[in-house]
């Protein structure tokens, strides 16, 4: 997009523009012709006007924009007195500038640097009110570090034209040295003739060459120091550009990937990239740039090579590279799964997942879409892609069907990715399991790959992702220990640990919190306190007053070692629990009339304090996995527990109506009336049933 185009589309700059154009050079000039004047090097007015080889520099710049002044007034076909209005600026240029064409210039190039500042303010100013929509917890200390990032590259860019332009009046004043040298010489060869004339020339010229030299000798030295101070500025900014991609990338990203872990538990979980997506993009941008500015200076050194000062490290190839590295670990890191495919999946059955490239559409990468591939790999593969990186030759332990495509540009969000809506995982392979382990305890993961190229061809990528672990099951009974595997590693995994570490045990609080977010996501309400201390007295087998704060809990006491006098794990007693009540009991449980997690003794003193026959309350069963029981006081008083019922019972008689057809039951711990509380449920037509005590 031309300068004159984006001062357009903002109404502040161009108001203030305007008044640049009243005297000088008229705005129509510059509307109209603004690519050419754009492209001319306006800078030839730093050369001394008494230079005759630039007066006509200037001369034919002016007697060019008249001409094409002339020839667009008798060609226009607008209206008239945009004719009439053409042909008389031609004449007004004519008139001021004609015998003044280095003033001419310098009003066009006072214009041109006026714009530039302008526009350099109200970028920044819009890249700061920008940023400040995302003022969330530390994200204030991003939006000082990228306005000092903004701020000198844009500098830097506004130096390295000042010095292509410093470079080319250097070329032309060393240009007319050589034509002065050339001249001289002929003289010289003549000089035998002993012509007055000719000797005075010499004097002319010898006066010439000497100033010209001192020039070109002031000049090198500017243009060095220029270079010099450049890459001191470039090195300065890729420092803090570099400090502040590592912050985006290591804390907000990284903060993203670790609660999308958690969602996976049942956590809370905003979806949405796409404040990651602006920084990132801003990252790629100025990265992008800088890389630009750095070919820019190296390809001026290479035209007019001047030898650094003895002792002085040239720099640019350092940050040639340093450029380079910054923009493929922006790509490498924003490679993602944001939607991770299924972490038990069943072998032949189908799953969907997704993967975007953050920095695609500011990198341009959808202009020549690339295609991605994915395959699943085991946990050693996962180990040895990261210790060795690309060069590592892939052999999947599986196959899956519809597992390439090519990503796409969404226009709207700017995001470009690819969606697998219809992938199935038909063969697998496992690894030679010795001793407990077991098949529900071996991850895997879906290991996604693509290749493209950035700038037309200029840098090549080759990303790569893994995604959440994944477990394999064959039959259904193989789920709940397959999701206690997910759940550990979820909750207690680093982000960029070394595929797929867990630590064998974990503070208690923090599996209970895991333990409370299942809860919440499954059923819609949590766990109370007194139901998590119910549960760490169950898991650690101690009694329910003690202080489980500071304990910690194995994978063994988790899901390898039965409870006490029991056939089941602490996890699949937990689970059963969880889908019993997600698929029968989910209603009663989010309005809070079961209490479920609570020991027999705990119950049976809950009812004896109350004293009211016919009060009862609803418990999970301690002897029997997935079963629910319903305590109640009589009349004597003395505490009776039903056979717990299960899910089979449910899908023939629901709670509710069961409930009502329990005559002895009267009133839901503490004091509510079974009919307002589960009257609400119960089916329209409830055989009633007599019941024998």
């Amino acid at each position: 997009m031309s300068k004159w185009a984006r001062i357009q589309q903002s109404q502040v700059i161009f108001d203030r523009i305007q008044p640049l154009y009243i005297h000088g050079l008229p705005i129509e000039v510059r509307h109209f012709f603004a690519e050419w004047i754009e492209s001319q090097p306006w800078w030839v007015a730093e050369i001394q006007i008494e230079d005759p080889t630039h007066l006509a520099y200037a001369s034919q710049l002016l007697a060019q924009l008249i001409a094409m002044i002339e020839e667009k007034a008798a060609t226009e076909s607008s209206e008239l007195y945009v004719r009439l209005k053409l042909r008389e600026i031609a004449n007004q240029l004519k008139v001021v500038y004609e015998r003044n064409p280095m003033g001419f210039v310098q009003v066009v190039r006072n214009c041109l640097e006026t714009e530039d500042q302008l526009l350099q303010e109200a970028e920044s100013v819009s890249l700061i009110s920008d940023l400040l929509v995302f003022q969330t917890g530390g994200i204030k200390i991003f939006i000082y570090s990228s306005c000092l990032t903004m701020k000198p590259l844009q500098s830097i860019e506004s130096k390295v034209q000042v010095k292509k332009q410093q470079q080319e009046s250097f070329i032309i004043r060393y240009q007319d040295n050589v034509k002065i040298q050339g001249v001289e010489a002929q003289i010289q060869q003549n000089q035998l003739n002993h012509n007055q004339e000719l000797q005075d020339k010499k004097l002319d010229l010898l006066q010439k060459k000497e100033k010209i030299e001192t020039y070109l000798r002031d000049k090198a030295e500017l243009l060095l120091n220029y270079r010099i101070e450049l890459a001191d500025l470039l090195v300065d900014l890729m420092t803090t550009l570099a400090d502040l991609q590592n912050r985006v990338l290591g804390d907000l990203l990284t903060d993203w990937l670790r609660k999308q872990k958690l969602a996976g538990n049942g956590a809370p979980f905003d979806n949405n990239l796409s404040n990651i997506q602006t920084w990132c993009e801003s990252l790629a941008d100025i990265a992008w740039r800088n890389r630009q500015q750095i070919k820019k200076i190296d390809l001026l050194r290479r035209q007019l090579p001047i030898s650094l000062p003895e002792g002085q490290e040239d720099q640019l190839p350092l940050l040639m590279k340093t450029a380079t590295d910054l923009i493929y670990n922006l790509v490498a890191h924003t490679f993602i799964v944001d939607n991770q495919p299924a972490q038990v999946m069943k072998k032949d059955g189908k799953f969907s997942t997704s993967i975007k490239l953050l920095v695609g559409g500011k990198l341009n990468v959808h202009m020549n879409p690339p295609e991605v591939k994915a395959v699943i790999i085991s946990e050693s593969q996962a180990r040895e892609i990261m210790k060795n990186g690309a060069q590592v030759d892939i052999k999947p332990c599986g196959e899956i069907l519809n597992n390439r495509g090519t990503m796409e540009y969404h226009q709207a969000t700017g995001q470009l990715g690819i969606s697998f809506k219809n992938m199935q995982l038909k063969k697998i392979k496992r690894a030679d399991k010795k001793g407990s382990d077991c098949v529900t305890e071996e991850k895997f993961c879906i290991y996604f790959s693509s290749e493209f190229s950035l700038g037309g061809n200029e840098l090549s990528c080759k990303v790569s992702r893994m995604s959440l672990p994944v477990v394999v099951t064959v039959h259904g009974n193989q789920d709940p220990n397959a999701w206690a595997t997910i759940l550990w590693d979820n909750a207690f995994s680093d982000v960029n640990r070394e595929p797929f570490h867990v630590p064998e045990s974990v503070p208690w609080p923090k599996l209970a919190e895991q333990l409370n977010a299942k809860f919440v996501h499954d059923n819609g309400r949590g766990l109370t306190p007194n139901n998590l201390q119910y549960l760490a007295s169950k898991i650690f087998n101690e009694g329910i007053n003690e202080d489980f704060s500071n304990r910690l809990v194995s994978w063994s006491q988790f899901n390898k070692d039965h409870l006490p006098g029991r056939n089941f794990t602490f996890w699949i007693w937990f689970y059963d629990m969880l889908k019993l009540t997600n698929l029968h009991l989910v209603r009663q449980w989010r309005e809070g009339h079961i209490i479920g997690f609570i020991s027999k003794a705990q119950a049976q003193e809950n009812l004896l304090q109350s004293q009211v026959n016919g009060t009862f309350l609803l418990r999970f069963s301690d002897s029997e996995s997935g079963g629910l029981t319903i305590a109640w006081v009589s009349q004597r008083p003395e505490v009776y527990n039903l056979a717990p019922f299960r899910a089979c019972d449910f899908k023939i008689r629901k709670l509710s109506d069961r409930i009502k057809d329990l005559n002895n039951l009267v009133n839901l711990y503490p004091n509510i009336p079974k009919d307002q509380a589960f009257g609400g449920d119960y089916s329209p037509a409830v055989r009633k049933l007599k019941i024998l005590c």
